[in-house]
């Protein structure tokens, strides 16, 4: 229901929550799983039980029932106060869980800009003082936890008086020993079940405030405006678009209007280009019309129909979408194309890859169209995923057809080949299309132009070319002009050019990664080892940990004992005068009471501190996971299982659930083999006949339980895998809600996730029957135990005394069992916990980190690669760099050029240390780079990619990302550098503006735009850029590469530019102009140099021409 409700709302109530969203799967709705599905059980159980054994006394004995009625509410008063705190802390834990989460999720998602930034320190400090809040919230919890607890020794001054009344009943004939005996064992009975009921009442809350949470998602006002599938379906449609009048304001913004009283006509079965620069509302025309949004006021028209009375999914099942950053679901290449045409046949999808000019690098790939793209499509490159994406568009064989810079990540042969692709698709299509690139819209037969959200200038192209003092005449003019001029720029730092996301590769170098670990850690060695392990975080609390064990100990002698002052107390009822009887009575009520204090003092000391041993031992569990993350190469994160949602789960729930494993379980382990040890030693000293019978039974129980438990540990892992498959569904679903929604995918993830929980079925099954085994073969053993000791009482082999002491030590041996077999479901879940983290915990990076000597303030930025070669170390079988040599002087500019998927982007991954090299060495200021610490290295980076990675904070912040002591003058000064100053400064909010999740909340321009801005903000020594000015339009390009320029002939120290480009015009000036194929240097030189080989650089300039 949750994700159903996810999946069909509007993409506004979702564009900042992504975090959220893993946060209710991962683990808001393990506690709902685990409360209404063990909890809950649990509860009921025991309160039937504790109702019953008070049924029981009314019925023998009312005047004992009279007597316990008053007693009662001192025995729920406790847990009453106990759950009303334990609910408010609830409340705040999820609220500072949600906190850290967030921070987490976010860099987790974005590692590579995390990486490149040197944020890890300050995220981990963020995290840890997340975490603090919910440790001190969980020492609350745990005090109040260990008053209450302790306050269910208030049974045994109960049972004192009810002994002592019984005594008198007995003695004045209103009863019998028999009666006694039954109503006391199952009132104390009742009240250890009732106890049992308080400490899960717990995770019954924590449930009920995660419900809440996911219930505020399900039941928000836009799922049900949006559910609703009836609507008019067109039987033909013509393809006539009309804007009228329409105005439009973002809902994180609604002062802010990013469309004004728009009037746009789009004819149908022909191209229309919207241009204009960043931020003038061309990519919320298409928003509109994919119906992510509605209109403030106006309305759009399809063939003379208002769109919002089309049904939905028959509307949007008839547009095709390419989207400026292509976004792949968690899937191979055969389900993403697919996922444009679920009908489409393996001939359809090969079709429409070839024309999106796909089809020879999926066929190069190991496992060809099977081959999984992984989270966000992290494991191909750029121009790859754009392709992908452009084949899906394809393959639905739309009558109306978006495109939003379709083609900005691919390289200027691909893009040729791919823009006829989709002039030929297109053809009596109706057409929409976005580029700041002007030959991508040249066989457009109209244009409008846009500003702030209105139309200047709209006509046929031809049209508005004659007119010479026209806007877009003057924009052509322009941009023609600029396409010469451009490379007179690349003289410093501000050669900011055109190239590839990072993530670009060759065509095998980002291919899926087929990971050892799918779905779940591989098993992990249950040795004493890794237990010492873990608890040597818990260190600081060895005091604790010690008082925990003799609590527990003294908990579990305690209860067994009193069976023995029972056994004696019961006996004085059928083998003592009146008087005896009282005197026995009296004497055994004093030991009650001193019981009952022993036992407080036991069960306060035992809970609070397990409580709090426990969240300091999650909490550093939990930061020491986050730490080791950190150390981890890029590649680590590429594999199955190491998503960002699987990795907040590990540490989100895995942590937390070892925590609850050594303290919470391991206490209770304590107290069930003292109880077990001191029973069975009693039994065998009174009566070695009846200890005998009743053991061979207690080891198949034994052996039942140990059965139970291997079987939910297969199972733990089994959910284990299939939630963490449920994890990645969910993450698609947040944050890619816009792709799923244009191509109605809703239904597709819905059965996938269905499916997934569905396969855990059958083992949930087997779990229950032994479950249920366990408890029929115990009941057994107590009916056996009554027979044979009856058998013994008849042959005069016991006395009734030690008969009663040592049956009810075997019946305290055997509830210690059940407990145990209660128990097994969280032990198997913890174990299960225990090896994914220990899997982080002990994970080796492959990237070392030895610090290098000297100043990393004087680096000069000579960078030299000699003879490097490199594989992905999920595709080892593939070169994807091979005996690569290049030299970079300090201060020069080079541009590595080349096809898409020439290993152009895998060096500016080297660079910055993502990977190592398979074989070379890299070279930086003639010291092997190795040798050079990772942070120390990337402090003196800055990379800007093509697809900019913002975070959900403030502008001011995402500027300053990585930085401690950024002032204000520093970051606005990096804004106007950027071109980003004005429009920041216009916004309601300027610099405070949230930038929403992925900058969800800005325009392509914009972000890419904040994304410079933070890159100048490290003044670096060695400057990557990978298409770093894609998003933006002519004129905020210019002004971003001549301020640039300003800045660097400004300042005394050089900066050494590496560019990844495409468009050659760009680059002509650079100081070393390197043509890369099959991973090295084809060749190398300045442009006129390069142009009089007459070889490869010259047939990519005149591919150009």
């Amino acid at each position: 229901m949750y994700m159903s409700s996810l999946l069909s709302q509007s993409v506004g109530d979702v564009d900042n929550s992504t975090a959220n969203v893993i946060d209710n799967v991962t683990s808001n709705l393990v506690l709902v799983q685990k409360a209404i599905g063990e909890k809950i059980g649990n509860i009921i159980y025991s309160v039937a039980f504790f109702l019953g054994g008070y049924l029981v006394a009314v019925v023998l004995i009312w005047r004992i029932s009279l007597l316990l009625l008053p007693c009662t509410p001192l025995l729920i008063l406790p847990s009453v106060l106990y759950a009303r705190i334990v609910r408010k802390c609830a409340q705040k834990r999820l609220s500072s869980q949600k906190e850290g989460g967030t921070i987490v999720k976010q860099a987790i998602s974005n590692i590579r800009v995390a990486y490149a930034f040197t944020s890890e320190k300050r995220t981990l400090q963020l995290y840890s003082s997340s975490l603090e809040k919910v440790a001190e919230i969980e020492r609350v919890e745990s005090l109040a936890k260990g008053v209450t607890v302790g306050l269910n020794g208030i049974s045994l001054m109960i049972w004192a008086l009810l002994m002592w009344y019984g005594s008198k009943l007995v003695a004045e004939n209103h009863g019998t020993g028999a009666q006694i005996l039954v109503v006391g064992v199952g009132f104390m009975i009742s009240s250890a079940q009732l106890q049992t009921a308080i400490s899960d009442s717990k995770g019954l809350i924590e449930g009920q405030n995660a419900m809440k949470n996911i219930l505020q998602a399900i039941e928000r006002a836009p799922f049900k405006q949006c559910q609703g599938r009836a609507g008019l379906e067109l039987r033909t449609v013509e393809g006539h678009i009309a804007f009228k009048s329409v105005s439009f304001s973002y809902p994180s913004r609604p002062t802010q209007l990013a469309l004004e009283v728009l009037t746009l006509d789009i004819p149908a079965g022909k191209v229309t280009a919207l241009v204009g620069r960043s931020g003038s509302g061309k990519s919320t025309v298409i928003a509109l019309l994919e119906r992510f949004y509605h209109p403030t006021a106006g309305e759009i028209t399809l063939d003379g129909v208002c769109i919002r009375s089309l049904d939905l999914n028959w509307w949007r099942c008839r547009i095709g979408l390419v989207s400026q950053e292509p976004t792949l679901l968690s899937s191979s290449i055969r389900q993403n194309i697919l996922y444009g045409n679920e009908r489409a046949s393996m001939a359809d999808i090969i079709a429409a890859a070839k024309l999106a000019d796909a089809h020879d690098f999926i066929q190069r790939l190991p496992n060809g169209y099977d081959t999984q793209v992984g989270e966000l499509g992290t494991q191909i490159s750029g121009g790859q995923k754009q392709r992908i994406a452009i084949a899906r568009a394809i393959v639905r064989k739309p009558r109306i057809m978006l495109l939003d810079e379709a083609t900005s990540a691919l390289d200027n042969e691909s893009e040729r080949v791919v823009q006829e692709a989709l002039d030929n698709a297109c053809k009596d299509v109706t057409t929409v299309t976005i580029s700041h690139r002007l030959k991508s819209i040249q066989n457009a037969h109209y244009v409008a132009v846009m500003d702030g959200g209105k139309v200047l200038e709209a006509g046929r192209q031809q049209q508005l070319l004659s007119r010479r003092d026209g806007i877009y005449a003057g924009i052509v003019k322009n941009v023609n002009r600029s396409d010469t001029d451009l490379g007179v720029l690349y003289n410093g730092f501000e050669h900011l050019t055109y190239g590839k996301n990072i993530s670009e590769g060759t065509e095998q170098e980002k291919k899926a990664a087929p990971s050892s670990v799918k779905g779940t850690p591989p098993a992990q060695k249950q040795g004493c080892s890794t237990f010492l392990q873990i608890l040597s975080l818990n260190s600081p609390e060895w005091k604790h940990g010690c008082m925990i064990v003799v609590s527990a100990t003294l908990t579990g002698f305690i209860t067994p004992a009193n069976g023995v002052l029972n056994g004696v107390t019961v006996a004085a009822f059928y083998s003592q005068t009146s008087q005896e009887l009282k005197h026995t009575v009296r004497f055994a009520c004093g030991l009650y009471i001193l019981a009952s204090v022993a036992l407080f003092i036991a069960n306060f000391n035992l809970h609070y501190r397990a409580g709090v041993t426990g969240a300091a031992l999650t909490m550093r569990i939990r930061r020491a996971m986050l730490a080791k993350i950190f150390q981890q190469e890029v590649g680590w994160f590429e594999k199955d299982g190491n998503s960002s949602g699987q990795i907040y789960n590990r540490l989100g729930n895995d942590a937390k659930t070892v925590g609850e494993l050594f303290w919470d379980r391991g206490q209770s382990l304590v107290q069930v083999i003292t109880t077990v040890v001191f029973c069975m030693s009693l039994s065998f000293c009174l009566s070695w006949k009846l200890a005998v019978v009743a053991s061979i039974p207690q080891l198949l129980i034994a052996g039942a339980f140990y059965a139970r438990s291997r079987s939910l540990i297969g199972l733990m892992r089994q959910i284990a895998a299939e939630h963490k498959r449920v994890s990645d569904l969910a993450n698609d679903a947040a944050s890619q809600q816009k792709t799923i929604t244009a191509y109605c995918l809703q239904d597709t993830v819905l059965k996938e996730i269905k499916a997934t929980s569905a396969r855990t079925l059958a083992a949930s099954q087997v779990a229950g029957f032994l479950y249920g085994f366990c408890f029929f073969a115990l009941y057994n053993f107590y009916a056996l135990c009554i027979w044979y000791g009856g058998t013994l009482l008849v042959a005069r082999r016991i006395t009734f005394q030690n008969f009663v002491i040592c049956y009810s030590a075997l019946v305290s041996a055997g509830r210690a069992l059940a407990e145990t077999a209660g128990a097994t479901p969280a032990v198997a879940h913890g174990l299960t916990a225990k090896a994914s983290v220990l899997e982080i915990l002990n994970k080796k990076t492959a990237v070392s980190d030895v610090e290098m000597s000297g100043n990393e303030d004087n680096m000069r930025g000579e960078v030299e690669f000699r003879d490097v070669s490199f594989t992905y170390p999920s595709s080892m079988e593939i070169l994807v760099l091979k005996n690569f040599s290049i030299k970079v002087d300090a201060g020069q500019t080079a541009a590595l050029v080349g096809r898409s998927g020439t290993g152009k982007s895998t060096v500016i991954a080297l660079l910055e240390r993502f990977y190592e090299p398979t074989a070379g060495t890299i070279l930086l200021d003639g010291k092997d780079m190795r040798s050079i610490h990772v942070h120390t290295l990337r402090k003196q980076m800055a990379l800007v990619n093509q697809e900019p990675a913002l975070f959900a904070m403030s502008i001011r912040d995402n500027i300053a990302y990585g930085l401690d002591n950024a002032t204000d003058a520093e970051i606005i000064e990096a804004a106007s550098v950027a071109n980003a100053h004005t429009f920041i400064s216009a916004l309601p909010e300027g610099y405070e503006t949230n930038a929403g999740e992925g900058g969800v909340l800005l325009s392509g321009g914009q972000k890419q735009r904040i994304a410079i801005a933070r890159a100048v903000m490290k003044k670096p020594a060695i400057l990557l850029l990978d298409e770093a000015t894609s998003a933006l339009d002519g004129e905020s390009e210019r002004t971003v590469q001549q301020a640039l320029d300003k800045i660097v002939h400004g300042s005394t120290a050089k900066t050494t530019i590496i560019v990844v480009a495409h468009r050659l015009s760009t680059i002509q000036h650079a100081d070393l102009i390197a043509v890369m194929e099959n991973g090295g240097v084809s060749e190398q030189g300045k442009h006129q140099e390069l142009l009089a080989k007459n070889g490869r650089y010259f047939a990519l300039i005149h591919s150009q021409l």
